[in-house]
């Protein structure tokens, strides 16, 4: 006789406290969906980004206006709520990007910036199966 296993699913609840802010109503006005704030907020900023490409690029003026703000700042919201970057949402994973690209060379710490030495005299030696004679890997 074969004893059955049983197999234990162990579920991560990450997703249970990662909520999205939803806006249902407007005044008295119930949305037939949901609408999240994240997207609403892509959706302002795109909006935004259009604004000041055809102020700075006139011939933007020729596209339709329904097009130009509406439809092309809805597909931009769209994707960017669909899109990650490194398992993070764009606007997250761009503010890291530029925060390390300030930072580069030292070190933030309660809100200071310090130098990063990269001369440290600590070393880390690796020891995996090989003899101390050959020296191992140094680090």
């Amino acid at each position: 006789m074969e004893k059955e296993t049983k197999s234990i699913e162990i579920r991560p609840y990450d997703k249970a406290w990662r909520v999205d802010n939803t806006l249902y109503r407007i005044g008295n006005i119930t949305l037939p969906r949901g609408l999240p704030l994240r997207g609403i907020g892509f959706f302002i900023m795109s909006l935004f980004a259009i604004g000041v490409l055809t102020m700075l690029i006139p011939p933007l003026t020729v596209i339709p206006g329904i097009l130009r703000n509406f439809m092309f700042p809805l597909f931009l919201a769209f994707f960017l709520m669909r899109q990650k970057m490194d398992g993070m949402a764009p606007h997250t994973f761009f503010f890291y990007a530029l925060r390390y690209l300030a930072t580069k060379g030292q070190c933030l710490e309660r809100f200071k910036a310090y130098p990063l030495s990269y001369h440290s005299k600590a070393k880390m030696r690796w020891y995996c199966g090989r003899s101390r004679s050959t020296g191992g890997d140094d680090l």
